[in-house]
């Protein structure tokens, strides 16, 4: 990732696959909201997850601990979200099912730590984490 100098970028791994978020600009003037993945099996790289077909709105962010997933789909399927803390260490698995249309999930941190977590969402072959802070 090319770029000027970041603070508080977060970088972690599951498995074999790379996860990074970009952190703000050095003198704290605009907070980026990218997040990329590296997976060294695929020929593609580093890509931008936030370019998937599916648009997630997370709010509040910051949260006091109650988090809603909002998007839209155009198929029915099986989702499955996952909190990660700060280390990569998996802390919530929530399996949910959607419908083609607007669908809304929610999400209970408010008896976990303070913190920076990660919401990975997977629909189908789709895959898209979203960083939330707890305050």
């Amino acid at each position: 990732m090319g770029g000027t100098i970041r603070l508080t970028a977060a970088a972690f791994s599951i498995g074999n696959i790379g996860y990074c978020g970009t952190g703000a600009y050095q003198d704290y003037t605009l907070d980026l909201t990218e997040f990329w993945q590296y997976a060294p099996a695929s020929d593609v790289g580093t890509y931008d997850l936030q370019n998937q077909n599916i648009d997630i709105s997370v709010y509040p962010n910051p949260s006091s601990g109650f988090i809603k997933l909002n998007y839209t789909t155009t198929k029915p399927s099986n989702v499955n979200i996952q909190v990660l803390d700060i280390d990569g260490k998996i802390i919530l698995v929530q399996s949910e099912k959607q419908i083609a249309g607007i669908n809304q999930f929610s999400i209970d941190l408010s008896h976990k730590s303070r913190g920076i977590y990660f919401i990975e969402f997977i629909s189908g072959t789709e895959k898209i984490v979203k960083k939330i802070v707890f305050e």
